[in-house]
Formats: C-alpha cells, structure tokens, sequence
C-alpha cells in the first residue's frame, strides 16, 4: 500500500513483516496479527490506537528507519485519513483490474463511452 504521508509516499506491505516485527506487534497490541488487522479498521475498538501506532511503526521500519515503537509520537487522526485514503486507493484500482479481466465485459473503441459500446443499451437510449 502506498500512503501519502507528510509531504512523501510511503510504502507498507504488510506480507513482508518479519517475525520481529510481527512480535512486537503483537506483544505492542496483546493482540494476534489478525486481530491487529481487525483493529485498524475499527476506531471504535480498545486497540485502535496501539494499532495505528504500530502501523505508523512498520511504515517506519520498512523505510529503514530503526525507532522503537514506544517513542513514536505523531498525528494520528491525519495519519489514519492518509492510511483511509491509501486504502481506498487501492482497493478502487483493484476493482478497476478486475473488471479490466472481466471476460463479458465488451471492449470499447477509443472515444467511445461504455453505454454506446453495448447494442442493448444503445438500442434502449435511442
């Protein structure tokens, strides 16, 4: 996931934590790395801040940069709009890849909108 974070673009990928990480994560959290993951995305849950806090974290380590979790002091409602909105981000150009390999989709000519495309829909429209 790519985020943009304070005035750069950075990169979290998740599948690329390491034992080490996933340790203090969850040692950080008390909780199991699926319920981590829960937890991000419910701000109404106990563990959404140590959550966010150890997410910030594994931005940080994956960028190279060794600070341990415990000092990290940051914004963390602007910080969890910028991870909303990579989230977001990706999850669009996910759906755009799938319906890109969609095999009953019809192709469509250059300069033409879908609608026009489709027989039925441009036989409905005129």
């Amino acid at each position: 996931m790519k985020i943009e974070w304070d005035d750069r673009m950075w990169t979290v990928d998740v599948n690329e934590l390491s034992l080490t990480q996933a340790v203090v994560i969850t040692g950080r959290t008390g909780v199991s790395l699926t319920a981590w993951e829960k937890a991000l995305a419910d701000p109404d849950s106990p563990q959404w801040l140590p959550s966010v806090q150890c997410f910030y974290w594994l931005m940080l380590q994956q960028d190279g940069q060794k600070v341990p979790v415990g000092d990290l002091d940051f914004p963390v409602l602007k910080y969890a709009q910028a991870v909303a909105a990579a989230v977001e981000q990706e999850n669009t150009a996910a759906a755009e890849a799938v319906a890109e390999q969609d095999p009953t989709r019809l192709p469509v000519p250059d300069g033409e909108t879908p609608a026009a495309a489709e027989p039925e829909t441009a036989a409905a429209a005129g």
